[in-house]
């Protein structure tokens, strides 16, 4: 996987349309004795504006991967859990931690909003992947 610096994140949003109407197709939790190894994995298929033709030929399956995780929410039933991204992932550099807020809503992001949001993961460590699949 990939490092993503704090310099790229915009980049990287906008290479994803900041995955707004994305879909959250998996979640892995990494549990191993020492915190530092503990990690929470999303896939996400997403349209990626690298890749020229039609919509539906756009979509990649992207990994983030929050490592050395400090908190996380993942909130609600499985028959409520919010799979389609309505208003995208908002990923931003708080102090020595990464914030991956999968609930961001419309509004500017604000620490107040990751207080009421739905889902979200908060960790030193930020990692990604893209590929052509598998698709769900």
């Amino acid at each position: 996987m990939d490092v993503i610096e704090p310099r790229g994140v915009r980049d990287f949003l906008r290479r994803f349309d900041s995955f707004e109407d994305s879909v959250l197709t998996g979640v892995e939790f990494v549990l191993p004795r020492t915190p530092s190894g503990r990690s929470i994995t999303v896939d996400i298929q997403a349209r990626d504006a690298e890749v020229s033709g039609d919509v539906s030929s756009r979509y990649r399956l992207v990994r983030l991967q929050v490592g050395d995780f400090d908190r996380y929410r993942f909130a609600g039933e499985s028959r409520t859990l919010a799979t389609v991204l309505t208003d995208g992932v908002a990923i931003l550099r708080d102090g020595d931690f990464w914030v991956v807020d999968l609930d961001p809503g419309a509004d500017p992001w604000s620490h107040e909003r990751l207080a009421v949001s739905e889902q979200y993961i908060v960790g030193r460590e930020l990692r990604f992947s893209v590929s052509d699949g598998p698709y769900i």
